[in-house]
């Protein structure tokens, strides 16, 4: 019977649960799955970097890339989870409840990010021009 079979996962508290600390490019690997887990999102992060985003326009293209809400996760892969409200991307390689852990990238941390990410220029930052 599959239930007799399944693993109890034991309840976390916040803060009660030591989660392994994720490397920087293990970071960036789940943001960028974060950001590109729908169809055509590489094509419309391309076109983003080409033309350069205000921060006002990027903060829209990476909710709108983030959706409401969304996640993904298995075995011998780093879990993550992610909303579009307030810019926040989780990841873990345990098994982990969003609402109890902070987020690797949130709000400006992930714009910040994600222009680096996918190099998306902002027009509006005048040392640009010295360049």
């Amino acid at each position: 019977m599959f239930f007799g079979t399944a693993k109890a996962v034991p309840f976390m508290r916040k803060g009660s649960f030591k989660m392994r600390d994720l490397t920087n490019e293990e970071k960036q690997q789940s943001l960028k799955r974060a950001l590109t887990c729908t169809g055509g999102a590489l094509d419309r992060w391309s076109a983003r970097a080409a033309t350069g985003l205000n921060d006002a326009d990027m903060a829209k293209a990476v909710r709108y890339e983030l959706g409401i809400c969304g996640g993904s996760g298995c075995s011998n892969s780093i879990r993550i989870h992610y909303e579009g409200a307030g810019l926040k991307v989780w990841a873990a390689w345990e098994i982990f409840i969003p609402s109890s852990e902070e987020p690797i990238f949130q709000g400006d941390a992930t714009i910040k990010a994600a222009r680096c990410l996918f190099g998306v220029k902002n027009p509006d930052d005048v040392q640009l021009d010295l360049f």
